[in-house]
């Protein structure tokens, strides 16, 4: 009886097709990986401005007081807002309104008593990279709430929501629209 001698192993067609294989897999993987990651940012992007709108909301209804830079405490008479400009896509600030006029004021009226006065900016929020403002409902954008009734003041005396379109490098968009109420919503 003759014996056959079995090889063991793979052919190097095999090898070629297997390898080809895992390439257009980890090629689909990648590509859908990169559109879920940019999706994502978008997402926590809409978060965070969603929630930094809630806390300007918090802030002012729990009559929250400013600490200034000398130890000094000031409640923000106007409440506190965030402040919108598609003039700079890429950031947003969260103020405290000190003068009363229901809008972010870069100069004039501060904050505090002579000689311990601070500006009405708290702090300056910047998008993550590949994350921008596309466009407002108006330009410049100011969302603010006043305590006790709680009132929301958006902007202009005549709107009754505002919005906030949040784009990323896909052009995938995300809307943040504020109402009258103060409902904060994201779509």
């Amino acid at each position: 009886m003759k014996r056959r001698n079995k090889q063991s192993g793979m052919s190097i067609i095999e090898i070629l097709i297997v390898t080809t294989i895992i390439v257009i897999l980890s090629t689909a993987v990648l590509i859908n990986w990169k559109t879920g990651e940019k999706k994502l940012a978008l997402q926590r992007a809409s978060h965070q401005v969603s929630q930094d709108i809630r806390q300007a909301q918090e802030a002012a209804m729990n009559f929250k007081s400013l600490i200034g830079p000398t130890g000094e405490d000031v409640l923000p008479i106007g409440g506190y807002g965030v402040y919108f400009d598609v003039s700079n896509p890429l950031q947003y600030v969260y103020f405290a309104d000190c003068d009363g006029d229901k809008q972010f004021t870069d100069t004039g009226t501060p904050c505090g008593t002579v000689p311990n006065q601070f500006a009405e900016v708290i702090s300056t929020i910047s998008l993550e990279p590949g994350i921008g403002i596309d466009s407002i409902s108006a330009s410049p954008l100011h969302i603010t709430f006043r305590a006790p009734d709680p009132t929301t003041y958006l902007c202009c005396p005549t709107s009754t929501s505002a919005f906030v379109t949040i784009i990323n490098e896909d052009l995938s968009t995300i809307i943040i629209t504020v109402n009258q109420a103060g409902l904060i919503a994201a779509e």
